[in-house]
């Protein structure tokens, strides 16, 4: 059962519509293959969640949600589908928990365009909504048995009220119910201090209702910039964008490490939770970005994503297949929620096409083929890192393109696609013919990369 988001709806919408309507690049190749490793080796389609855990499920969700529209991968809708139907609308403990999957079931439907994805993100909205309490003036609370007001928690309504905002008419409500309960949260948010005095944000308040000056999680700096984005856009209120600007602006002067964002718990550790928090931030800089009006600031945060991409590619690769918690590497603390988090990532510079600087540029998932489908004469080797794949294809004389592949279980092939004959091969590596003559396309095998020579 599909539903158009109509003339107000697709308005409201334009931000996020934005940042999608882009041709796949090479990050966006990238994005790809890396979702593919989740979805291939860390997804229990029997649950319906990725092995991170269930809020940080309902974040890769809507990563997944947005690498299928960028990369037009229609075959990863399934997950997302899958995962509706083995989930139910409440899942995990705390309120902030809930809205993830609420906003995940909203990206689900521009993807998938079911009404049933909102009526669930609707009910969750329901729910959550009385959760709002006196304590501090208004706002939301954190959990179950507490009074703490989170800057998360109330971000993340913020952003709920104004996705759902589109479709009230066709959700039974009010035309302006999620607008007026938008309007309600920022008014509090605003005044509440959580907001310091560097345009950043802190995690909540004390008893006190007073800034308790805990850590400003990267996350926390990059929702409220898609709240404000789109409350603005129905509101006509420019102040608004002009708000976000300057908390865009403290979190990459607060938050970046040479030009690299840098989640405050890295050197510590930040587990299942903190690891996702730096793909969230650039989600929602990215979700902004259309509604920046300095242009020297867009093009900051156009260039700042670009960096972060690269040096993932080149600095935080792991042997273990995943990308690990600090994009200036080397490698650490690899695992689903650090790959779901570089995913955003790679996402994020792959809307604004952000050029690979490297010898070979992805061009999709899958074996290097012609465009007939036929594989290359090539030179193979078993079992080398991916970067030593492409340093090798680099020296290969006449090399077109290498495909690296990589199972869950670590086992890996790269394939050196070259047409200077078997002498080209070095030693060790073994020669395979093949009747292809240019590499065109990537073939779509799971695990696989296809990377050609840079012009």
């Amino acid at each position: 059962e599909a539903m158009p988001c109509g003339k107000v709806a697709c308005a409201l919408l334009l931000a996020i519509a934005l940042s999608v309507a882009h041709a796949l690049s090479a990050d966006g190749a990238e994005s790809l293959v890396a979702l593919d490793r989740l979805v291939q080796c860390k997804y229990t389609k029997e649950l319906g969640v990725f092995d991170e855990g269930l809020w940080q499920t309902a974040n890769t969700l809507e990563t997944t949600a947005n690498v299928v529209e960028l990369t037009q991968s229609a075959e990863l809708t399934h997950v997302v589908q899958n995962s509706f139907a083995k989930t139910g609308p409440f899942m995990d403990k705390c309120y902030d928990d809930w809205q993830w999957w609420l906003q995940a079931w909203v990206h689900a439907y521009r993807v998938d365009p079911n009404m049933d994805y909102l009526r669930r993100a609707a009910q969750i909205f329901d729910t959550v909504s009385t959760m709002w309490s006196s304590v501090c003036g208004g706002g939301l609370i954190w959990c179950p048995n507490t009074t703490y007001k989170n800057a998360i928690t109330n971000e993340l309504f913020l952003v709920s009220a104004m996705y759902l905002h589109p479709y009230a008419i066709a959700l039974g409500r009010s035309e302006n119910f999620y607008l007026d309960w938008a309007k309600r949260e920022w008014s509090w948010f605003e005044s509440s201090g959580m907001i310091n005095g560097a345009n950043t944000i802190n995690d909540g308040l004390t008893d006190a209702c007073v800034n308790n000056n805990q850590t400003t999680w990267t996350y926390n700096q990059g929702l409220i910039l898609t709240g404000l984005s789109l409350l603005s856009n129905a509101t006509g209120n420019r102040t608004l964008i002009t708000i976000a600007e300057n908390l865009l602006r403290g979190s990459l002067q607060a938050l970046a490490v040479n030009g690299i964002l840098h989640e405050p718990c890295e050197e510590g550790g930040c587990g299942r939770d903190g690891s996702l928090f730096k793909g969230i931030y650039m989600r929602h800089a990215r979700y902004f970005a259309p509604a920046i009006s300095d242009p020297a600031l867009r093009a900051t945060l156009d260039k700042f994503q670009g960096t972060n991409a690269a040096s993932i590619l080149a600095n935080d690769q792991c042997t273990s297949g995943l990308y690990g918690l600090s994009w200036a590497g080397p490698c650490k603390d690899d695992n689903t929620a650090t790959m779901s988090s570089a995913v955003d990532a790679l996402w994020a510079a792959a809307v604004v096409s952000s050029a690979n600087q490297s010898a070979f540029s992805a061009i999709g998932l899958g074996a290097c083929v012609s465009a007939s489908n036929q594989q290359l004469p090539a030179c193979k080797i078993a079992n080398i890192a991916r970067n030593e794949c492409a340093a090798s294809a680099a020296r290969i004389t006449g090399a077109l393109a290498y495909a690296y592949s990589s199972g869950c279980n670590l086992s890996s092939t790269c394939t050196v696609s070259t047409l200077a004959g078997p002498t080209a091969c070095p030693s060790s590596w073994t020669f395979a013919d093949g009747p292809g003559r240019t590499v065109d396309k990537a073939d779509g095998t799971s695990l696989t990369v296809c990377a050609v020579k840079s012009q």
